[in-house]
């Protein structure tokens, strides 16, 4: 019997460890951790993905003032934020032309990605939810109200996530505190932890990626 040259056996080893390797990459675990408060000064966004045992964390200070600074500048991602923006100092024509570049592209790529992403959404873990909220206005009244308000948004919220979502071991804690003794104060703390595969980010970047001359030609437009 004629025996198969080494060469051709040594490559047939190899295909089948980088097909064994692509589909393990495909279903290793992913963590994401999302954080969003608010302090009486700032607000801060903070994740974390966590790729297997690697974190990769990223902080933002104040993310609506730096997307209202970047939008409204003529270049804007050369120069950093000034900690205390002043609406005199804000492009408001260029500003809200901006924005509705941007809205226009993220609902194209939403009609796009959604069938998709809900067809994969239902495999995606949402392990736990915190939603914390004390909220206090000028009078009594005025606190109460505010605070049912509170109450009937985060509870579409959790609707929403609990809709699309796998929720079955969920961890949540959902509380809105009325603050009778002060007045003026608003104090969010928002976090919650997403469990998935690395192939449902796969899928959806693919998707993303067919249009990226699109998104190209529109982040051009946003950033002359």
């Amino acid at each position: 019997m004629r025996r198969k040259p080494m060469i051709e056996l040594v490559s047939h080893n190899w295909g089948f460890l980088l097909l064994f390797a692509g589909i393990g990459i495909i279903f290793l675990p992913m963590k994401m951790y999302l954080r969003i408060y608010r302090e009486p000064n700032r607000i801060i966004l903070n994740s974390c993905l966590t790729f297997w045992c690697i974190p990769i964390e990223f902080n933002l200070i104040n993310p609506v003032t730096k997307f209202v600074w970047y939008l409204s500048r003529n270049s804007p991602w050369k120069k950093s934020s000034p900690p205390d923006l002043q609406a005199s100092k804000v492009n408001w024509g260029r500003l809200f032309k901006r924005t509705v570049l941007l809205k226009n592209l993220f609902f194209k790529l939403w009609d796009r990605v959604y069938s998709l992403f809900r067809r994969i959404s239902g495999r995606i873990m949402l392990r736990e939810l915190n939603l914390y909220t004390e909220i206090g206005l000028y009078d009594a009244a005025q606190t109460a109200v505010s605070t049912g308000i509170i109450w009937t948004m985060l509870g579409y919220f959790y609707g929403y996530l609990a809709t699309n979502f796998n929720t079955s071991k969920i961890q949540k804690n959902i509380v809105v505190r009325p603050n009778y003794q002060k007045e003026g104060i608003l104090l969010i703390d928002y976090s919650c932890i997403f469990e998935f595969r690395l192939g449902h980010i796969i899928i959806i970047m693919y998707q993303v990626l067919r249009n990226a001359v699109e998104i190209y030609t529109i982040v051009r437009r946003i950033t002359k």
